[in-house]
């Protein structure tokens, strides 16, 4: 059984607003941070241990361990 299709979007634009939508739904928000070249290369190392699929992933799990 093939698994089904992710829904197609006319544009990047509509895809971009559709991702946005929902993680506004989900009662997320963007921040932007301006970080060192050193400290993303640190973060893509912990993602990639850690199996996150985002820095942002990476940032929220450093918090909860923290329980900030």
């Amino acid at each position: 059984m093939t698994p089904p299709r992710k829904k197609q979007y006319s544009t990047a634009a509509d895809r971009n607003a559709a991702s946005r939508a929902r993680r506004e739904a989900e009662g997320m928000r963007q921040v932007q941070v301006w970080l060192s070249g050193d400290a993303i290369e640190k973060l893509d190392r912990l993602a990639e241990k850690e199996g996150a699929a985002s820095r942002g992933e990476v940032i929220e799990a450093m918090i909860k361990r923290r329980k900030i």
